[in-house]
C-alpha cells in the first residue's frame, strides 16, 4: 500500500490544511486502513509519533519504519529541508510552494532540487524564480487550488460584526497579511490610521496568531501613528472565512506576497478586495470586485479604500460611515 506523508512547515498558513491531498490522517496514526499521515512542524514533537526536526538520523529511521513512499512538503519554512535531505533515496518527494520565494529559500531549493521529483507552485510569480535559476521546467507545475468558501447568511455576518466591533458601527476592513509579515502589514496600518481620522469608528482587523513581540509591535504602531483603538487583532478566535464575510473589504499590502490562500478564500466569498501588490494580479483577472491602489504608499491605499467605501455607501446608505 502506498503510504504518503504530508509535512506542513512552520510558516505555512493554517488554511492550507483544508486543501491537502485527500484522504488524510492525523499525525502518528499507523493504522493500516490509512494511506496518508499529516505532520505540522509547528506542533511539538513526540517520541511516540515523530522525532525532532533537527534529528535527521531518527527521521530517516521513522520514514523507513512507516514505509513512507511519497513525501509531500508544503513550504515556506526553515525546518522541512533537513527532513527532506534525510529521506531515503527511493522516497518520492513533492514540494508545494505556497508563497513568494525569498533568495534564502531559493538557495535551499537549489540544494534539494536533485532529490525533488516535482515542484508544485500555486502561482506563476512563484514558479518564475525557479525557471530563472535553471530548474528543469518539466518538473515545475503551476496549480491554483480550487477554493469553495460559502458565504454565511446575513444574520451570522451581523453577529460576527457585533462581536468584533462591539458598540462601533463604522466600516470594518480586514488586512490580508498575517501579523508576522510586518513589511506588508505596516503600510496597511498607516492607511488605516489615515482612514481613522477621516471616518467615524473605522476599524482595521488584523487576523492571525501573534506572539508577545507581534502584539507589542502592533501597539507601538498604533501609538506612533495616532491610531489607538483603530486596530483590532484577532488571534484566530474566529475562522478566517467568518472574518472575511463580516468585513466590508480586504486589503492586500505591498511587498513579497505570502497570502495566496487567504486571497483565494476572499475571492471565493466574492468579497471586495483592495490591492497594491502586483503578484496578486494573476488571481484577480476578470474579478469585478477588485480595486487597485496606484502605488504602495499608505495615502494611495487609503484612497483606494475610500473609493470602495464610497461606492458601497452609495449602494447601501449608512450614516455611520460619514
Amino acid at each position: 500500500m502506498l503510504r504518503s506523508l504530508i509535512v506542513l512547515d512552520t510558516e505555512v498558513d493554517p488554511l492550507w490544511r483544508r486543501h491537502l491531498p485527500a484522504p488524510t490522517n492525523t499525525a502518528g496514526d499507523d493504522s493500516a486502513d490509512h494511506k496518508r499521515i499529516i505532520i505540522d512542524l509547528k506542533s511539538p514533537p513526540s517520541p511516540f509519533r515523530r522525532p525532532h526536526y533537527n534529528d535527521p538520523v531518527n527521521w530517516r529511521r521513522w520514514l523507513c519504519e512507516h514505509h513512507i513512499e511519497q513525501l509531500h512538503c508544503y513550504l515556506p519554512g526553515r525546518k522541512a529541508p533537513l527532513l527532506l535531505a534525510a529521506a531515503p533515496k527511493d522516497t518520492e518527494i513533492i514540494l508545494h510552494l505556497t508563497a513568494y520565494i525569498t533568495p534564502e529559500a531559493l538557495r535551499r531549493l537549489k540544494l534539494l532540487r536533485s532529490c525533488v521529483k516535482q515542484f508544485i507552485c500555486v502561482g506563476r510569480f512563484i514558479a518564475a524564480p525557479l525557471l530563472k535559476a535553471n530548474f528543469n521546467p518539466e518538473r515545475i507545475t503551476v496549480e491554483i487550488p480550487p477554493v469553495w468558501a460559502p458565504r454565511p447568511g446575513i444574520t451570522r455576518r451581523q453577529l460576527l460584526r457585533r462581536q468584533i466591533k462591539k458598540d462601533k458601527t463604522g466600516p470594518l476592513i480586514l488586512a490580508l497579511s498575517r501579523p508576522r509579515h510586518a513589511a506588508a502589514l505596516k503600510p496597511v496600518v498607516w492607511a488605516a490610521a489615515l482612514l481613522g481620522h477621516a471616518l467615524r469608528d473605522f476599524t482595521l482587523l488584523v487576523a492571525g496568531p501573534g506572539d508577545p513581540i507581534v502584539q507589542q509591535r502592533l501597539q507601538r504602531w498604533q501609538k506612533t501613528m495616532d491610531a489607538v483603538g483603530t486596530i483590532y487583532h484577532d488571534p484566530q478566535t474566529f475562522a478566517f472565512d467568518d472574518l472575511v464575510s463580516a468585513c466590508d473589504a480586504v486589503v492586500a499590502g505591498p511587498g513579497p506576497f505570502h497570502e495566496v490562500i487567504r486571497l483565494l478564500h476572499a475571492r471565493a466569498q466574492e468579497q471586495y478586495i483592495v490591492t497594491c501588490n502586483g503578484d496578486s494580479a494573476e488571481y484577480l483577472e476578470n474579478y469585478p470586485k477588485v480595486y487597485y491602489a496606484s502605488s504602495t504608499t499608505p495615502c494611495q491605499i487609503a484612497g483606494a479604500v475610500m473609493k470602495l467605501l464610497k461606492r458601497k455607501r452609495d449602494r447601501e446608505p449608512c450614516p455611520a460611515w460619514g
